[in-house]
């Protein structure tokens, strides 16, 4: 799990605050794409404003299958950092 704090300073991006779900949707991604400079898809917004986690120890442990990266492997992925930072605590 890696928390929205983590993941703006592994990034090395200022936080922001977030709007309020009264925003909606269009000032949401115009945020978004203000400081990213990309356009956001649907499903990132969803989870950036909803605090999403996936526990998937019980797929490991009844299934024997584990995600092939990590959370922050993840987000290194998305902000094309350097793989040494995805694997810094």
């Amino acid at each position: 799990m890696i928390l929205l704090s983590q993941l703006l300073r592994q990034a090395g991006r200022p936080p922001a605050p977030l709007l309020p779900p009264v925003g909606g949707r269009f000032l949401q991604a115009q945020a978004y794409r203000a400081i990213t400079g990309r356009v956001p898809p649907e499903y990132l917004l969803e989870l950036v404003t909803g605090g999403q986690v996936a526990d998937t120890t019980s797929l490991l442990h009844e299934f024997g299958w584990r995600p092939p990266r990590s959370s922050r492997e993840v987000a290194a992925a998305f902000f094309e950092l350097p793989a040494e930072l995805a694997r810094a605590g």
